[in-house]
């Protein structure tokens, strides 16, 4: 997201860098920032409670940081996130005399330590009793959140960005940013969904009505979040109404999903991705957590319905598409999909057009100008 507005930004006519200490993905390349790989095998394995569905940060968030020294002075920051990247010492120092623009993407920055607190209300306070950690660690998560609420404070040129209503009401919620205002602006997809694909293969299969394509994405489709089980049962089940439909699955491992109607892609370059998308006539993303997912906004580019778990953000990114549909229950899910029809062309292109509105990278990039000017 932060490369795409900065394209978009130096097609404006802005000077936009992104400097980022993490080469791609930590999975794929555990060693393009080591020290950042081992601080997330701790997190996840010594100090995260197994029974808690979200990551967290606690190590990561007491990194050291590797790019202080890279940031021009008075320039204008546009922050992602500073695990790894800016300590929350160097954060403040940075606040003295830089104005700062952070754009939040998980609850990670006003909790203790999770990305997500799934139903815990504790960071509305002081994050004591976190049932993500184990019982040994969460004193260390009070304090984190201490000091994160003081460094936080400091910070007196701040302007917060939200990708979605959802997390703006929480950020508002929270101890750390209570006093703060939140613009919301959606997060954009990048360049290549900017201009919908025609798919002459798939327009030929309109015609049939056993023709149902429906794809399930995610980085790693093991990851118990993404909740991946749910959305291959559901499609089991619908089968009895499709009984020719296919569910094509992309993303890293995920081998114990394979069954019937089931196709494995792997991972797909951005080029793939589109095509993934052009093929499918329908995505499931049934997460237990997640904000604003740059799925939705892809898909919606080449005019593929989403169907999502009513998490998050999620629901309020289909509204405003005014296509697609959400579920509560694996039950409601079944139900989605057994009654599903196939868009036609027409309403695909329309679908197309709604999104390069609302996620096109130039348009985000002109909400953004309001703020830095702000």
């Amino acid at each position: 997201m932060a490369t795409t507005l900065a394209e978009a930004q130096q097609e404006g006519g802005r000077d936009a860098r992104v400097l980022s200490v993490v080469d791609r993905d930590l999975r794929t390349r555990p060693f393009s920032a080591p020290f950042h790989t081992l601080a997330a095998g701790i997190d996840e394995y010594v100090l995260k409670e197994s029974s808690f569905g979200a990551p967290v940060s606690v190590l990561r968030d007491a990194a050291p940081g590797r790019l202080l020294k890279k940031i021009p002075p008075h320039a204008l920051v546009h922050l992602h996130g500073y695990n790894g990247a800016i300590s929350l010492d160097e954060l403040r120092l940075l606040g003295e005399n830089h104005h700062i623009v952070w754009t939040l993407h998980d609850m990670n920055p006003f909790t203790g330590g999770c990305h997500y607190s799934l139903g815990c209300t504790s960071f509305v306070s002081d994050c004591s009793g976190c049932p993500a950690v184990k019982p040994a660690f969460r004193a260390t998560i009070t304090r984190q959140h201490q000091k994160k609420l003081e460094a936080f404070a400091a910070l007196a040129s701040l302007s917060l960005v939200a990708p979605s209503d959802w997390l703006a009401s929480q950020v508002l919620r929270s101890s750390i940013f209570s006093e703060r205002s939140v613009a919301v602006i959606r997060n954009p997809f990048s360049f290549a969904f900017s201009k919908q694909v025609e798919n002459r293969a798939r327009a030929r299969r309109f015609e049939k009505e056993d023709s149902l394509t429906v794809g399930v994405i995610a980085a790693d489709l093991s990851d118990p979040v993404k909740n991946v089980a749910e959305a291959v049962r559901a499609f089991q089940t619908a089968r009895n109404s499709h009984p020719h439909a296919t569910l094509l699955l992309a993303g890293a491992r995920g081998g114990e999903h394979r069954g019937e109607g089931l196709r494995f892609l792997g991972k797909l370059s951005a080029r793939n991705l589109i095509e993934f998308y052009s093929r499918c006539d329908a995505i499931i993303i049934s997460s237990l957590a997640e904000n604003a997912p740059l799925v939705i906004a892809e898909a919606a580019s080449q005019g593929c319905v989403v169907i999502a778990r009513a998490t998050g953000g999620m629901p309020e990114l289909i509204e405003e598409l005014g296509s697609g549909f959400t579920y509560n229950t694996p039950q409601g899910l079944e139900h989605l999909l057994e009654s599903f029809v196939p868009p036609g062309p027409s309403a695909r292109h329309s679908l197309s057009r709604k999104a390069q509105m609302i996620f096109g990278p130039s348009a985000v990039a002109k909400q953004y100008d309001e703020i830095y000017g702000a």
